[in-house]
Order: C-alpha cells, then structure tokens, then sequence
C-alpha cells in the first residue's frame, strides 16, 4: 500500500512540473502535428478534447489515492450504539443497546 501512495505522489511531481504555458504550447505542438489549423472547427476540437482528457486524468489521480477501509474476511462490523440516560429512583441510569 505504501508503494502504491510512492507512485502517486511521484506522478503528481511530474505531471505538476509542467508549467500551464508549457502544457498549453504542447496542446497546439499536438493539434498542428494532426493536421488542425489554429482557427479551425478541427483545432477548436481538438484543444477541447485535450482539456477535457487533461480534467479526466487529474480526477482520477485526485480519487485514486482517498484511504479505502480494508475488512478482513469474516470479520463482523460493529454495529452502531445508542445509548439512553434517564432518571430513575432519584439517580440517573444508562441504558446502551
């Protein structure tokens, strides 16, 4: 499990080196590479697709590391306990089910 929070944190400083300009400039590098001309319906597109895919991917790395509780076989949950304080016979007395 510590191996698995290594690599995310690693993959967080990498990804987080990029600055936004430099993300942006390879964003446009890609779109041209493809064929988009800036301007057009198809680089339009394609910077949208980009930033849709960028989103999708820093959600996945935002819950992909939120604790999960591990159960082991067998093992029965507590169930939760309410208790009850009345007066009785001038002293207060718990009940707890």
């Amino acid at each position: 499990m510590r191996g698995l929070w290594l690599v995310g944190l690693a993959a967080l400083a990498v990804g987080g080196c990029k600055s936004t300009s430099e993300r942006l400039a390879e964003d446009d590098t890609y779109c041209r590479s493809i064929g988009a001309a800036p301007g057009t319906d198809g680089y339009t597109q394609c910077r949208l697709q980009l930033r849709a895919e960028d989103a999708r991917r820093r959600e996945r790395l935002a819950t992909a590391f939120k604790p999960v509780p591990i159960i082991a076989p067998g093992t029965v949950q507590p169930q939760p306990t309410t208790c009850v304080t009345a007066p009785v016979l001038g002293n207060l007395q718990t009940t707890c089910r």
